[in-house]
């Protein structure tokens, strides 16, 4: 879509009242990425194993309260939520149906039947409607204690040792976020829609709790080679990715997206690992396949 094309949408879509009467013209405004205030940002993981951390990995998320306030936003009484137990407890199916059309997900918790477990349920069905996409679009953020300038504190000792973001961790990344936003998020995802949001980073004490919403946990982060950027790589860089979509359509645990972005990072510098990566991901599609035919 042509930059004047891009315009007339988000002009549109600003114009139209909300709520919206059918599916089709509530889908532009359910994927419209998120105000500053409403996105959050957390640890996901720490490097290395041990009590002598040195760096982490941030991701940005949204609660499963910013994503009943989209759907109610925007699809008003239209919307339901359907929450089936599976054989596993630790998993929860969510049928969400939004004027009429239903998408299926599963959420994930290790508390069993929890708020954590419906909510991730709830959160992953809304994705199939779009709700969120812009955030799962966001990157990784990698720092290390050292280079964080303050934006990282140590928490806790011993084995329980951690990383968590500070005051000022928090404002840096916001920062980065409106930036994102202005030059990615609009462009790719629509103007942001405002649910009201206060900005709460002002207001943290210096010593403001991590965060403990369940979302999905992402193994080391490691320092990458330079890619490769010749037509092999390139053939073999769009195997892997398609691949490791195909992978998380028969299950998406079996590697985690933070995981995968360390292998391929680790693989990138020569044909011969981004070879191996792509072997080992068809191996992993294939014992998978197994397991769920079981």
């Amino acid at each position: 879509m042509d930059e004047q094309k891009k315009d007339e949408l988000h002009a549109r879509l600003l114009a139209q009242s909300l709520p919206i009467d059918d599916l089709e013209q509530a889908l532009p405004h359910l994927r419209r990425p998120f105000s500053a205030e409403a996105v959050r940002w957390k640890v996901q993981s720490t490097w290395p194993k041990g009590p002598e951390k040195k760096g982490a990995v941030i991701v940005a998320y949204i609660d499963a309260r910013l994503v009943i306030e989209r759907l109610n936003a925007v699809a008003a009484a239209f919307w339901t939520a359907k929450y089936s137990p599976t054989s596993k407890p630790d998993l929860m199916m969510c049928e969400l149906t939004v004027f009429g059309t239903s998408r299926i997900d599963v959420g994930q918790s290790s508390k069993g039947l929890s708020k954590d477990l419906i909510s991730d349920a709830l959160k992953r069905a809304a994705v199939q409607f779009g709700v969120g996409v812009s955030v799962y679009a966001l990157p990784q953020t990698a720092w290390t204690l050292e280079a964080a300038g303050g934006a990282l504190k140590k928490v806790g000792g011993g084995e329980k040792a951690s990383l968590a973001l500070t005051p000022s961790g928090h404002a840096s990344l916001k920062a980065g976020y409106v930036e994102w936003l202005e030059h990615t998020g609009k462009p790719h995802f629509g103007p942001p829609l405002d649910h009201g949001d206060v900005d709460w980073i002002s207001d943290m004490p210096a010593e403001a709790p991590a965060e403990t919403e369940s979302e999905d946990d992402t193994e080391t982060a490691t320092a990458a080679p330079d890619a490769l950027d010749d037509a092999m790589a390139t053939d073999l860089r769009a195997q892997i990715e398609a691949a490791y979509q195909e992978l998380r359509g028969v299950d998406r645990k079996v590697m985690l997206a933070g995981a995968f972005q360390a292998e391929l990072k680790a693989a990138q510098g020569s044909h011969e690992g981004l070879r191996e990566l792509l072997v080992r991901l068809q191996d992993l599609i294939a014992d998978a396949r197994v397991k769920v035919a079981a």
